[in-house]
């Protein structure tokens, strides 16, 4: 008897979800630049993946928030890998905290990221 094909559901959903995402924004230029940016983000953890900082997205950053927040298909995009909202610490400030996007290096698979750059 033959096996079922394989088929990578999570190659689907990034798919879907980028069609998505294209038809709700309405917009190619925002469309572009929100693929850039997390296109961006995601290299610089493949690149650095020891480095803390490009793990961690401040959701009061405005390009962060124009182009990730305010447009949920790239912050589902971004939750599938992992990315969690946690309130953190400022540098400057341990009294004060902020919303963050943080990458659980624990939850996530780097090949995952891989894969959506290359979709990218």
């Amino acid at each position: 008897m033959n096996a079922a094909p394989s088929v990578d559901l999570t190659d689907s959903l990034y798919r879907e979800t980028l069609l998505y995402m294209r038809i709700q924004l309405k917009s190619d230029s925002l469309m572009q630049t929100s693929i850039k940016t997390i296109h961006a983000i995601l290299s610089n953890i493949v690149l650095h993946p020891t480095e803390e900082k490009f793990r961690k997205l401040r959701l009061a950053n405005n390009k962060i928030k124009t182009n990730i927040t305010d447009i949920k298909e790239a912050r589902f995009l971004l939750e599938m890998l992992c990315f969690e909202e946690k309130n953190l610490p400022l540098p400057s400030s341990v009294d004060t905290v902020e919303p963050y996007l943080v990458l659980n290096i624990h939850r996530c698979d780097f090949r995952d990221i891989k894969h959506l750059i290359q979709i990218l």
